[in-house]
């Protein structure tokens, strides 16, 4: 398919771009005066947020060794430093544990730690961050990490307990970090690339030709995200006990096939065009097993959709290819709703769905689903109750398995 993956070899192309990594856009910061949190100094503040308050663009911050139970909020160019990655604590459980709020701001050395909520947000405006050299943890992994939601930010040699990177953004160099022990695996502008060593989570943007396989990952935000990527393939993985197993964006020719996806709050979000889904068990998630969002042409075939709040919910979307599924103990098997307009073209577009020859645990002939439209008429907003037929679903589940 292309050349392994060897996180070796990608790391130190990218480090050796570490002098200036995202072009001449990057801002460097000049050192000013340092303030220090801590240690024994008569003039030390007691409090990271009181020092970086009284902080001017330029300086820094440092902190002694101990434990600073606080939220910090970052709204100047400084940098804040750490005396000892395991020993100098930053500790909370509000919402965010760290917020980055401007441009050009450096964060490393600490024990960074959220009992609640994210670790680390950088938020949509503070481009320039760099966030290095840190132990990140947080409880629960439903939370991401670290929330990178700006461009031309430097993440790397992070070690991530619980939650991985909320990526997506572009561009961003992110490296050399791992999550639960394992290498994150971050991939930007990449193509041609097989994907079979064990990582902690997987995040590709702007990539294309991407093959994924025999991965076991699991206590993520997302454990596997693809964003503005092409043809790639993900096969033969386990995607469990996070907030999306799989997610992807604004991609296209994705396939998903012999995947388990279990324990999440979704197992497969996906917002995508020309996707084919097959031979996954998808078991467990706990408020839909697979979720179609603004997508057209997915093709849904031969799949385990079992024990799930909702089983498929398909929003907003249109000509999906639903066939020879079993549908089995789920609160909800099957759910739909559009935003239509009083039009022709808008009422063909919830037509467009072909369910077929699918298994229904209670199975009736033909099969109901349920779903609404949302109708837009000079500014007014209405709902109406909609339905869509399996005319024929199949009587007894689909033994997909013995064909491989």
């Amino acid at each position: 398919i292309g050349k392994l993956y060897n996180g070796s070899i990608i790391s130190l192309k990218w480090q050796s771009q570490v002098t200036n990594p995202l072009g001449e856009n990057t801002k460097v910061v000049i050192n000013g005066n340092t303030l220090y949190v801590g240690g024994s100094g008569p003039n030390n503040y007691t409090s990271i947020q009181d020092a970086i308050n009284d902080a001017n663009d330029g300086d820094t911050v440092f902190v002694y060794n101990g434990t600073y139970r606080e939220k910090i909020v970052i709204d100047k160019s400084i940098k804040l430093i750490g005396e000892s990655k395991k020993k100098t604590i930053i500790e909370t459980n509000e919402f965010p544990t760290i917020w980055v709020e401007s441009e050009g701001i450096t964060i490393s050395n600490f024990f960074i730690s959220n009992l609640n909520a994210s670790a680390i947000y950088v938020d949509t405006w503070s481009e320039n961050t760099t966030i290095s050299n840190n132990i990140i943890f947080v409880e629960k992994p439903i939370h991401p990490a670290i929330c990178l939601l700006s461009t031309h930010n430097l993440v790397f040699n992070n070690s991530i307990i619980n939650g991985g990177i909320l990526g997506g953004s572009y561009p961003n160099l992110v490296f050399n970090n791992t999550v639960n022990d394992l290498p994150l695996i971050y991939l930007q502008d990449a193509h041609d690339i097989f994907i079979r060593n064990k990582s902690g989570q997987i995040i590709l943007v702007k990539c294309r030709n991407i093959t994924i396989t025999n991965q076991n990952i699991m206590n993520c935000y997302t454990s596997v995200g693809i964003y503005f990527s092409q043809r790639c393939n993900i096969s033969k993985c386990n995607l469990s006990y996070s907030q999306y197993g799989l997610e992807i964006f604004d991609s296209l020719n994705v396939f998903i096939g012999k995947n388990i996806l279990k324990g999440n709050v979704y197992g497969i979000y996906l917002e995508a065009r020309k996707v084919k889904l097959e031979k996954n068990i998808v078991v467990g998630n706990f408020v839909r097993g697979i979720h179609i969002a603004h997508s057209r042409s997915v093709k849904i075939f031969e799949n385990d959709i079992i024990n799930n709040k909702v089983g498929l919910y398909l929003q907003d979307s249109k000509r999906c290819f639903i066939s020879k599924n079993n549908f089995i103990n789920n609160q909800e098997h099957a759910e739909f709703d559009y935003i239509a307009a009083i039009s022709v073209v808008g009422i063909y577009q919830t037509f467009t769905n072909l369910w077929l020859r699918n298994y229904w645990s209670n199975n009736s002939c033909p099969k109901i689903i349920f779903g609404e439209v949302m109708w837009c008429f000079f500014g007014a907003i209405a709902f109406t109750p909609w339905i869509q037929f399996d005319w024929m679903p199949s009587l007894k589940p689909i033994e997909w398995w013995k064909n491989g």
